[in-house]
């Protein structure tokens, strides 16, 4: 699962992602669609669904605007990876709050994905183990260029 950041390309890690197992324009366009894309076998990429008209979303988008304002010891949440420790805190003290206190937090915007993880479960019991993909089958064949053959 990685925050929701097609649209920035391959400056953030799902674009990295993306890049390396060399998805095609179209499951770009359904992963944005549908938060969801199956990789190879039964690997599927997930992503944040983007709420609020966001182009993009991280994770912590989809606490509401209580608990991201929430102050701890007089410093307010960054989810930056730099930021001035003297005014905010960070995503690590974020996620302890988080812990702390899920009782009285509201997680229904993270809804969405757990439905896509009960659909991905959903396919991977339904369907025959072994289903090859377009990107499985270019792999195969990439590895079975590159094998020696070794004499017994």
């Amino acid at each position: 699962m990685f925050d929701n950041e097609i649209k920035s390309g391959k400056k953030k890690p799902v674009g990295k992602f993306l890049n390396h197992v060399q998805v095609n324009d179209e499951n770009k366009e359904i992963l944005t669609d549908r938060y969801m894309i199956n990789i190879i076998e039964n690997l599927y990429l997930l992503t944040v669904p983007l709420i609020g008209g966001k182009d993009e979303c991280d994770i912590e988008d989809l606490f509401d605007e209580i608990i991201l304002s929430q102050k701890i010891e007089g410093k307010e949440f960054s989810k930056e990876d730099k930021y001035d420790v003297s005014k905010y805190y960070g995503k690590e003290i974020f996620s302890k709050y988080i812990l702390n206190n899920y009782t009285n937090i509201n997680f229904d915007a993270f809804k969405p994905i757990l439905d896509n993880i009960n659909k991905i479960i959903g396919i991977c019991t339904t369907e025959p183990i072994g289903e090859k993909s377009d990107l499985n089958i270019k792999n195969e064949d990439e590895n079975s260029a590159r094998k020696i053959p070794i004499e017994v």
